[in-house]
């Protein structure tokens, strides 16, 4: 991006996170074409937005009842934002009031540290536990600073961000009240990865942004997934990953590099996005972001970013994660539950899955085509592409049924026939949720 741009959206980082009880990131283990299952909680655990609470430009600020209402409805309980700090700023400091507000109510905070190559902010690692102590204690992260601009100066401006990780983590690590908290790489720009320092001995998880753009989630070209973390192990090591912001814009008049889809392919993409970073290894992910920050149309990536729009309206996009995070609300029973293994047969090429189970003991096996849907030339959604697959369960369930994950931000159900023992599942490159009764 820009300098231009890197400085506005420097200015608008957000927050947050909230039990860290998470896996060591699932590792899909084959058996043959068997798959194993994985606890729900830990999927709805991995889900996180971003906020601007500290921007009085944005909604955000402007409106934070509706920000709650629209986090208690979307349904995750992790929080991204920027750590503020200034001669004026303090415990009774708005934004920390609202950060307190937050973390009563259930909501787990990660907070962004910025260094001193940041135009707007800077957070001095020395005040680090009493903004952890404005926030009550509910700081589950600190990163370090957010995408900082090391080829400006590359003399000078790869070591002033590394001395100032450095001096964050071993704050951190020498505070006993912070011994749980986590403390991020700084999220270097693919730009400024092959000049910055080492800084693997100074860093809990590795921090990265990969938007994939106008690429679907599954891709391989510039906006892989798994690209920025070969990228990123070079300074930080193989470490856990946090992907503090990623998602799609649909500023699909602009002219700026990160090129838009549709309001439609975001919907088909997002739910893909989540589970895509989960199955490889991501412990959480932060979706860019809650609400468009501005109003200023459809040039404008940063109006454009939202589940939400600038007016508290809730976009299809917003549904379908909605409707994803939903489909693991199920109460705890005293059945055993058990792993459910499965095995797909037909055209396997491009199918994605992955499988959950619930604690009332019924499964959710995930299954969708990683295909792009958006023609980049003509900027249109292509419509979905299509095929069956025969699909074996272990053991055999009481009943199945397939949900379809419409690009409206609805769900449709889909046919589950038998054959030979099989299920039949249709599948496409919109996401099919296969509910499981063991």
């Amino acid at each position: 991006m820009t300098e231009a741009e890197l400085s506005r959206r420097q200015l608008l980082r957000s927050a947050a996170s909230a039990s860290l009880a998470l896996v060591a990131g699932p590792a899909l283990a084959a058996e043959g074409n068997a798959q194993r299952t994985f606890p729900g909680a830990d999927f709805v655990n991995s889900v996180g937005v971003c906020a601007h609470n500290g921007n009085k430009q944005t909604p955000y600020y402007s409106n934070f009842p509706k920000l709650i209402e629209l986090l208690q409805d979307l349904g995750v309980r992790h929080i991204r934002d920027d750590a503020l700090f200034a001669n004026y700023v303090g415990r009774d400091h708005e934004f920390y009031q609202r950060m307190r507000t937050l973390v009563g109510m259930g909501f787990g905070l990660d907070l962004v540290c910025a260094d001193p190559l940041n135009g707007y902010l800077f957070v001095p690692p020395r005040r680090i536990a009493e903004i952890y102590e404005w926030c009550d204690h509910g700081v589950e992260i600190f990163e370090g600073s957010n995408e900082p601009n090391l080829f400006k100066n590359s003399n000078m401006n790869p070591a002033i961000s590394a001395e100032h990780q450095r001096t964050l983590y071993a704050t951190v690590k020498a505070t006993p009240a912070l011994r749980n908290v986590v403390v991020a790489s700084p999220s270097y720009i693919q730009k400024s990865v092959p000049i910055a320092e080492d800084i693997s001995d100074v860093v809990d998880w590795m921090n990265i942004h990969p938007y994939p753009g106008m690429e679907h989630p599954e891709t391989t070209g510039p906006g892989a997934l798994l690209g920025f973390v070969a990228g990123s192990e070079r300074i930080v090591g193989k470490k856990p990953v946090l992907v503090s912001e990623t998602g799609y814009h649909t500023a699909v008049q602009t002219t700026k590099f990160h090129l838009p889809v549709s309001e439609p392919i975001k919907t088909r993409y997002l739910p893909r996005l989540l589970l895509w970073d989960f199955k490889n290894g991501v412990r959480r992910s932060y979706i860019y972001e809650m609400m468009d920050s501005f109003n200023n149309g459809l040039t404008d990536p940063e109006s454009n970013f939202g589940l939400v729009t600038f007016d508290g309206t809730r976009k299809p996009c917003f549904l379908a994660v909605k409707r994803l995070l939903a489909l693991f609300a199920r109460p705890a029973t005293n059945a055993r539950v058990l792993d459910l293994r499965f095995e797909l047969a037909g055209g396997l090429q491009d199918v994605q899955s992955i499988a959950f189970r619930r604690p009332d003991g019924s499964h959710l096996l995930f299954l969708w085509l990683g295909v792009s849907g958006w023609d980049r030339v003509a900027k249109v959604g292509r419509p979905p592409v299509s095929r069956e697959l025969y699909l074996t369960l272990n053991p055999l369930p009481r009943a199945a049924k397939a949900r379809v994950f419409q690009d409206d931000g609805t769900l449709s159900e889909s046919p589950v026939g038998q054959a030979d023992g099989h299920l039949k599942v249709v599948v496409s490159d919109q996401l099919t949720a296969v509910e499981i009764e063991a």
